[in-house]
């Protein structure tokens, strides 16, 4: 069986602070962070995760920068490492 504390949501926010979307990761299922890649340019978006732990209590991170975001999970996801070596050439 599995729990909310299984999950995390994220809600995405363009420059300006507007809501512009949502992503769901269930942590015993594969990744899909390149399904984050349609917000370009990815430095223009903010980024924060929220969660509900063992006993449902809620929690919400601080907003971060969609692009560092990414490339802090670019080691887990060939489609981001693709993505990221691109821009270097």
């Amino acid at each position: 069986m599995t729990t909310s504390a299984n999950t995390s949501d994220y809600q995405i926010y363009n420059k300006k602070g507007e809501y512009v979307g949502d992503h769901h990761q269930h942590w015993m299922c594969r990744t899909h962070w390149e399904e984050l890649l349609k917000y370009q340019p990815l430095k223009d978006y903010k980024i924060k995760e929220t969660w509900y732990d063992e006993e449902e209590e809620y929690f919400e991170d601080k907003l971060e920068n969609l692009e560092k975001f990414l490339k802090n999970r670019e080691r887990t996801s060939k489609e981001l490492r693709e993505y990221f070596n691109q821009l270097e050439k």
